[in-house]
């Protein structure tokens, strides 16, 4: 069987980039031809305004559509994957040319809904462009796919609802790493804990959650929080935060090891998006306590007395002077195994090899 992937080149690590390159590994792990098609992002200004008038979303053009359209039929392809859902223009080329291929779209959540929270409170004048190319292609994606792969059933029903349509088949698989981190040196009990970190990237939810937590949770516990993430280091950021002598930016770090091993409690105060949260299974695969919200972990069907699920400030300030007189581990074995046995890439390889050997 010949597979084609389709999908958009990464320039920064972010959820959805950490995302499509564990499917690609997941792929790459199956007894098939892989094939592969990854375009190219631009970085001007025109040609992104071009595209998104045209209706094309995640790099996509007329050129790009001709040249995938040529690939599968001098390969014989007989499953295109595409990633994310936002292909349906393209999709709706190959179902044109009524060929017998099987197409697999992965939505790595509801984008429409994803992009609609971010331009919320924007005036951008493409604003409207780009939310109907989104639209049309997620649209045409869930129409026409032989078969959608979501990360969590309320990414399906949000999609059925948005769209009015139900895709012909339909494939659950949570949030996967690739990693082959084990805990380094010895486990230590950490008396007086105090230091909190914030993983992510620079958007919206995180930007205001985290202005949010300086402001409504920072002043009143016995904590500083670092910060890291390309972005969160600009001066934009910063004059927004409150309580600055408790708080650290890193920006853009290499390696996240050090990072996690040297803090003794994740936060995500994180309550809009879509999908599932990687960061949050990031967390259980480095062993450190979390302290989310309900919208941090959407999808994970796990419990461990390490995560702690706050919605209010009132909680979160009551979980952390908890914490705070008592004593916590540097690593826990029990939130690794959580991620070992649920979140790893073979995980998905199996997900994948049904779907396929099912189409």
């Amino acid at each position: 069987m010949n597979l084609l992937y389709v999908s958009i080149k990464s320039k920064d690590v972010t959820g959805g980039s950490i995302g499509r390159a564990n499917n690609k590994l997941a792929l790459l792990s199956l007894e098939l031809q892989y094939y592969e098609y990854l375009i190219e992002p631009t970085d001007s200004v025109v040609n992104k305004a071009i595209s998104v008038l045209n209706g094309y979303k995640c790099g996509l053009s007329k050129y790009h559509i001709k040249a995938i359209l040529k690939f599968i039929k001098s390969k014989k392809i007989d499953v295109l994957f595409c990633d994310p859902g936002l292909y349906g223009i393209l999709i709706n080329q190959v179902k044109k040319r009524k060929t017998n291929i099987k197409v697999i779209s992965f939505f790595h959540n509801c984008e429409y809904m994803l992009y609609s929270t971010i331009y919320s409170n924007s005036n951008w004048i493409m604003k409207k462009l780009v939310l109907n190319s989104v639209y049309k292609n997620e649209l045409l994606s869930a129409k026409l796919s032989d078969c959608c792969v979501f990360l969590t059933k309320r990414d399906v029903n949000v999609v059925e609802n948005t769209y009015k349509v139900k895709p012909n088949k339909t494939y659950i698989t949570p949030i996967v790493l690739n990693s082959t981190y084990s805990h380094r040196g010895k486990l230590v009990l950490r008396k007086n804990p105090r230091k909190l970190l914030f993983v992510g990237s620079y958007f919206s939810p995180n930007i205001d959650g985290l202005v949010w937590f300086s402001k409504e949770i920072l002043p009143y516990v016995d904590y500083t929080l670092t910060i890291v993430g390309k972005g969160f280091e600009n001066e934009e950021f910063k004059q927004k935060l409150f309580c600055h002598k408790k708080i650290e930016l890193k920006g853009f770090v290499q390696s996240l090891d050090e990072i996690y091993e040297n803090c003794d409690i994740v936060v995500q105060p994180v309550f809009k998006g879509s999908g599932m949260k990687t960061k949050t299974a990031e967390c259980i695969m480095y062993g450190k306590p979390l302290i989310t919200t309900s919208e941090g972990m959407v999808g994970y069907e796990i419990f461990n007395s390490n995560l702690f699920v706050c919605d209010t400030a009132d909680e979160f300030i009551k979980v952390l002077n908890n914490i705070k007189n008592t004593e916590i581990y540097n690593f826990y074995e029990s939130l690794h195994d959580l991620f070992l046995n649920n979140y790893t890439i073979e995980s998905r390889a199996k997900i994948f090899s049904k779907i396929v050997g099912e189409l």
